[in-house]
């Protein structure tokens, strides 16, 4: 079962990369599972509110199309942060980078 599980994630983090290919503002891609959650985290660049919601929106679709499991979309960027603030350092320990599709 816990293969399984880890192909799931894998599967919808593959599937948010595909998705956020044409959106130039967002750098990273992260992952990180447990049995209750995924977890999923975008560093981007500095956006507008527009481009922030336009990111969350896709988590939307993630939901439609892996209804099984539960999902968490964190989207970090500079302005949410004391300037200087390492972005990386704020995604969960044991992640997993997520190649972003050119």
């Amino acid at each position: 079962m816990v293969v399984h599980e880890s192909v799931a994630a894998q599967s919808i983090a593959k599937r948010l990369a595909e998705e956020l290919g044409d959106e130039p503002d967002v750098q990273e891609l992260w992952l990180r599972e447990s049995p209750e959650l995924v977890d999923l985290w975008l560093i981007a660049g500095s956006i507008d509110d527009e481009t922030e919601l336009r990111l969350y929106g896709t988590s939307g679709r993630l939901f439609d199309a892996f209804p099984s499991r539960r999902l968490r979309l964190h989207v970090l960027q500079p302005a949410m942060f004391v300037e200087g603030t390492d972005l990386r350092s704020l995604v969960a320990r044991g992640s997993t980078r997520i190649r972003l599709q050119p």
